[in-house]
């Protein structure tokens, strides 16, 4: 009988590559290792442990550095396994770059397991049924986790294993048909406690779409909704807006990599002028050694890391957040993924589409499971360099200034709904400003300071310096236009008449309620009425 060593994995530091698995310490693990021909992995999940793919071992190699930097001892193969002392040197050039390139970074010999992948797939373990799962390498019979879904510990008796199965004729009375199935499904918006059956809990949200609106429309506030009903969906096809915003706060916090849980689903980025593909997909990244000298690695970026927990765990969804996604140089950063993110492309769909990636030369692919929400603002002039093939692989949900959650105490909504009139009619619809600006106003000293501290500034970039347009929109008493004279030095000093010189009336000279009149022009006598 041929046994499988499963070790877990965030016990052991190893590294699964393209050519191998290697192991940057030669321990106990490594020396199991050596009296088995098959090796699996398995993770945490959902209080379960999850095998990961089983591998045959071909070869292990034990590697060091020579004096010139060579590959030495790279015939040396570890273990009782007669049959593999001829695998070694005949190795192929791409994997003896490969091991080069990982035994100059290291300090000390490294171990080699190449392997050749067995069969593909998860299955769940119960460890003496507490849940709690191993904490040092076991062996499973391959016969049996190859056949049944659901092996149970090696602890248990051939003859417990055989009285807890069913037959063969129960099984089939108890599968229900295809029909009775289809009938029973719930629909879309009744789905959801989190995903515990073993498969990525159905939603109703694309994998990637964005949205997009003028600024303060509330895009990134509302991106904690809907990745929160995309990770943790409730019960009953509730949305998580019908929740209190200190209750989404809290649980979307606890989703986050912080160190809360053990498994955060929700990365948040933001793009700027700076992200690159190396920090986004993968890249070479300087690593200090202890004696002070610079080495250099290829390290997994922020995207990349998130495929691979969601690869390890299928059964739960995660998020990828990103804010202000226009920022960036979305054809640098996205690279090979613009292909691989498309619904149909993702690992399991009709056409699945793999890339080799250019640091690490692995084959990757982006799972189902991976959902992408970034958010743009229109207001924003690098919209219009936004690549177009990310625009096709998008679903865009506008989200536009909604005057009913404004106040309507002081004629803040009226103020709020005759500027975004005035703008779309000067400048465009994209360039209105969002609710959120006025939401938390108050009383008059707040409405003053939203208009000299967000208002004001923000039409002087819309409208690049033409005061007479932002006067056109906020009326004479945020504006005032002067006349006056000016004396040139030189042999043509003669005064020049200005006629028209506009100026922002200084916030601590600004009379709010005359302001506001000039505003609201005849609105206001409407709002008296």
């Amino acid at each position: 009988m041929e046994y499988v060593l499963a070790i877990p994995a965030n016990k052991t530091i190893l590294d699964i590559k393209q050519y191998g698995i290697h192991f940057r310490r030669i321990d106990s693990t490594f020396n199991a290792l050596c009296k088995y021909n098959y090796l699996a992995f398995y993770y945490k999940a959902n209080n379960s442990w999850v095998f990961d793919t089983i591998y045959k071992k071909k070869a292990i190699i034990v590697v060091k550095k020579g004096a010139n930097g060579n590959i030495i001892d790279d015939t040396t193969t570890v273990g009782n396994f007669d049959q593999y002392q001829n695998v070694a040197p005949n190795l192929t050039s791409d994997q003896k770059n490969y091991i080069q390139t990982i035994l100059n970074q290291a300090k000390e010999p490294i171990a080699f397991v190449l392997l050749k992948k067995l069969f593909s797939g998860y299955w769940k373990i119960f460890f003496n049924g507490n849940g709690n799962g191993p904490t040092t390498p076991m062996r499973y019979p391959l016969e049996d986790i190859e056949s049944n879904p659901y092996p149970e510990s090696e602890l248990k008796s051939e003859g417990q294993k055989k009285r807890e199965l069913k037959s063969e004729g129960q099984k089939k009375r108890e599968l229900k048909s295809e029909g009775q199935k289809k009938r029973e499904l719930k629909s879309e918006g009744q789905k959801g406690k989190g995903g515990n059956d073993g498969n990525p809990q159905p939603v109703s949200h694309p994998l990637n779409q964005i949205l997009f609106g003028p600024p303060g429309t509330g895009k990134t506030y509302n991106t904690v909704n809907m990745a929160l009903d995309i990770v943790c969906p409730l019960a009953g096809g509730l949305k998580w807006e019908t929740k209190s915003r200190e209750e989404a706060r809290r649980k979307y916090q606890e989703m986050l990599p912080d160190g809360r849980i053990d498994n955060p689903r929700i990365v948040f980025i933001t793009f700027h002028q700076s992200m690159s593909y190396e920090d986004f997909i993968e890249g070479i990244k300087p690593e200090p050694t202890e004696d002070g000298k610079i080495t250099y690695e290829v390290k997994d970026g922020i995207f990349k890391k998130l495929c691979e927990k969601a690869k390890k765990d299928e059964s739960q969804n995660y998020v990828m957040i990103i804010d202000e996604i226009n920022r960036g140089n979305v054809a640098n950063i996205f690279g090979e993924l613009i292909s691989l993110i498309e619904d149909d492309k993702r690992l399991g769909a009709s056409e699945e589409l793999h890339a080799e990636l250019p640091y690490s030369h692995t084959i990757f692919g982006v799972p189902k499971n991976v959902y992408i929400i970034g958010t743009m603002n229109t207001a924003d002039r690098s919209v219009e360099a936004l690549d177009s093939a990310l625009r096709r692989r998008f679903t865009f949900k506008e989200m536009m200034p909604k005057s009913e959650l404004v106040p309507e105490e002081n004629y803040v909504r009226n103020i709020f709904e005759i500027i975004n009139q005035r703008i779309e009619v000067l400048k465009d619809r994209e360039h209105q400003i969002g609710h959120s600006y006025f939401m938390d106003v108050e009383n008059e000293d707040d409405l003053k300071d939203v208009f000299y501290d967000k208002i004001i500034p923000l039409l002087q970039e819309y409208f690049y310096g033409d005061y007479e347009k932002i006067q056109l929109v906020l009326g004479e008493g945020f504006v005032k236009k002067d006349s006056a004279s000016v004396k040139f030095a030189g042999d043509k000093s003669g005064d020049f008449d200005v006629s028209e010189v506009y100026r922002i009336v200084p916030k601590d000279k600004c009379n709010m309620d005359e302001a506001r009149g000039k505003l609201l022009n005849k609105a206001s006598e409407a709002v008296d009425e």
